[in-house]
């Protein structure tokens, strides 16, 4: 069960969702955002740079546990997923910006989450431990997860307009109820085993980041 939930019905889950949200976008969505790259360069400095540097200085203040205050400032270096992306579209937000947002983070962060996690475990906990994400396999994931299944919407909906459109409105009360039944699955499927499988894998690691693991 738990090996289902986590490597076959979350990551399935995940890819349906973004060609989901592919089917309200065209290429055109994606250049303007090339285009006019000042918000996407934003938000990357945001979640990149201004969130972690605000969850050590957080986390420096508060009377948390050393542990808790790792794994505070982890969640802040990870970048936002495709959750944020769903709540994007489904408050009818720049979706395209998301996803790019999505795509460019989940690269960069193949550095600054060691990078990130390193200086927290030094800083609070004393150790020195030299932690590192598979870049080849990770990123392989992330073209499997997000980019690729994103532009199959899109595909879609250029060669099939009509039929997209008709698809956007369910799906819009389809892919939160899967994103949620996921995330019950994972939850519910011995915790303790997930959250190990979820910092032991690549794509753990990155499931666990878009859902808000």
């Amino acid at each position: 069960m738990i090996h289902f939930f986590a490597h076959v019905f979350l990551p399935l889950t995940l890819a349906l969702v973004m060609t989901g949200m592919g089917l309200s976008l065209t290429l055109n969505d994606f250049g303007h955002v090339l285009r006019q790259p000042r918000s996407l360069l934003l938000g990357l400095v945001c979640q990149l740079l201004l969130f972690p540097a605000l969850a050590m200085g957080l986390a420096i203040m508060s009377p948390l546990s050393a542990g808790f205050k790792v794994g505070l400032v982890l969640m802040a270096a990870c970048p936002g997923g495709i959750s944020s992306g769903l709540v994007t579209h489904l408050f009818r937000g720049n979706v395209a910006l998301s996803i790019a947002l999505t795509a460019c983070n989940s690269f960069f962060t193949l550095l600054t989450i060691p990078l990130t996690l390193n200086a927290a475990l030094a800083y609070f906990m004393g150790e020195t431990q030299s932690v590192r994400l598979p870049i080849s396999d990770t990123a392989f994931d992330i073209f499997i997860l997000t980019i690729l299944p994103a532009f199959i919407g899109v595909a879609i909906r250029r060669q099939y307009p009509n039929q997209a459109q008709r698809l956007e409105r369910p799906l819009r009360y389809v892919m939160p109820l899967l994103l949620g039944a996921a995330f019950v699955g994972v939850m519910l499927s011995n915790e303790g085993a997930v959250s190990a499988q979820c910092f032991g894998h690549s794509r753990g690691i990155l499931s666990c980041a878009a859902i808000g693991l």
